[in-house]
C-alpha cells in the first residue's frame, strides 16, 4: 500500500484541501480493510474537522462505527488498526520540505492517525485561520522564482491564493481602465 501512497499528492504548506483529494481519491480504490473503513472516516470527518477531537471521535463513533461511547471506540481493535494506518498514510504522504511536521508526527503523534490529521488541519488547512493574514501577506510579496517558467509562477500564486480563506479577485484590465481604476 505504501507504493500507491508514495505517487499520491504530498502535504505541502499551501494545498492542504487538494492532498485530501488525493487520500481519498487512492483510498476510493482499496477495498480490504482496515482502508475501506478509513475511506469511510475519512469522508465523514472532513466536515467535522473544525471541531475538537473529542467531538470528532464521537460522530466517528456514532457514524461509522456505530457505537455509543467514544470509549468503546477506542477498546474497538478495527478502529486501532484503522487509526494506525491513517496515520502511516499521513506520514507518507506530507511532503519532505515539512521536515518539522515530519519530526513532530515521528515524535508525539505516532500512531495516532486522528490527532495527527486535527493537527495538520489546524495548522496547515482551512483551520489555520491564525496564519490567513500571513499568507495573504506573502502571496502579495511573492516573486518568480529562478528556473520557474510563467505558467508554474501563475499556479502557485493560484494555489496559495486557493488556500485564503478571502479570496483575493481577480482583476480584469479591461474593466479596471473603463472605471478609473489602476
Amino acid at each position: 500500500m505504501s507504493k500507491a501512497f508514495a505517487v499520491s499528492t504530498k502535504l505541502s504548506e499551501t494545498n492542504y484541501m487538494v492532498w485530501y483529494a488525493g487520500i481519498l481519491t487512492v483510498l476510493l480504490g482499496i477495498t480490504v480493510e482496515p482502508y475501506a473503513k478509513l475511506m469511510e472516516v475519512f469522508e465523514t470527518i472532513k466536515v467535522q474537522m473544525h471541531n475538537t477531537l473529542d467531538v470528532i471521535e464521537r460522530g466517528i463513533s456514532a457514524a461509522v462505527f456505530k457505537l455509543n461511547t467514544v470509549a468503546e471506540l477506542r477498546a474497538n481493535d478495527l478502529w486501532k488498526r484503522v487509526e494506525k494506518t491513517m496515520f502511516n498514510v499521513i506520514y507518507w504522504t506530507v511532503d519532505e520540505q515539512i521536515a518539522g511536521l515530519k519530526h513532530s508526527l515521528a515524535t508525539t503523534m505516532m500512531f495516532k492517525g486522528l490527532e495527527a490529521l486535527k493537527y495538520i488541519h489546524d495548522n496547515y488547512g482551512p483551520g489555520c485561520g491564525t496564519t490567513q493574514v500571513g499568507r495573504a501577506m506573502d502571496i502579495m510579496t511573492e516573486t518568480q522564482n529562478a528556473g520557474e517558467t510563467a505558467q508554474e509562477y501563475g499556479t502557485r500564486l493560484l494555489s496559495i491564493n486557493a488556500t485564503l480563506q478571502e479570496k483575493i479577485p481577480r482583476r480584469n484590465p479591461q474593466t479596471d481602465i473603463c472605471s478609473g481604476r489602476r
